[in-house]
């Protein structure tokens, strides 16, 4: 999928739904929703990526702490941790998800796309082949309309700045 997804969490997100929420390119997270991975709790082991994506998001030793205590972790926790990105009142939490969705609307969906892919695959490459995919990546974007248009609206800005 080129368009970053945005994902809402406003209340419980456990087992499944922690999967779902952690697949977000952007997380926001009510104050008062919590997640748990649960499965412990439940005799089951992950489903729904969640034992492939924690680890990257958190690390190895907090997935693993956090899979066997089945634990809940507060909003700010979880973005304390990497779980997720921001922790908004419950209150705001529709309009401010509206806003990030604003604010990607004008950007260019290739190059969102390309950013996405990736970061995926920085985890199972090397160094070298990171650059060369980044060169593939980078190389067809340049002379994109997108890339004319959001780089003169970048420049136009500065200008003014200054």
């Amino acid at each position: 999928m080129e368009k970053p997804l945005i994902c809402a969490v406003n209340g419980p997100a456990a087992g499944a739904g922690l999967g779902l929420a952690l697949m977000g390119d952007l997380v926001i997270m009510a104050d008062t929703a919590t997640l748990t991975t649960a499965y412990a709790k439940i005799g089951l082991s992950p489903d729904g990526g969640v034992s492939w994506l924690l680890p990257r998001l958190v690390g190895l030793r907090v997935a693993q702490e956090l899979l066997v205590s089945s634990r809940i972790v507060s909003a700010e926790e979880a973005r304390e941790i990497g779980m997720i990105t921001e922790v908004v009142p419950a209150a705001e939490l529709k309009e401010r998800v509206r806003e990030a969705a604003i604010a990607l609307r004008d950007a260019s969906p290739r190059a969102l796309g390309a950013v996405r892919a990736l970061l995926l695959s920085s985890f199972s490459t090397t160094l070298e082949t990171q650059l060369e995919l980044e060169v593939r990546a980078i190389s067809p974007l340049t002379i994109s309309p997108d890339a004319k248009r959001l780089s003169a609206n970048f420049a136009a800005k500065r200008t003014r700045k200054s």
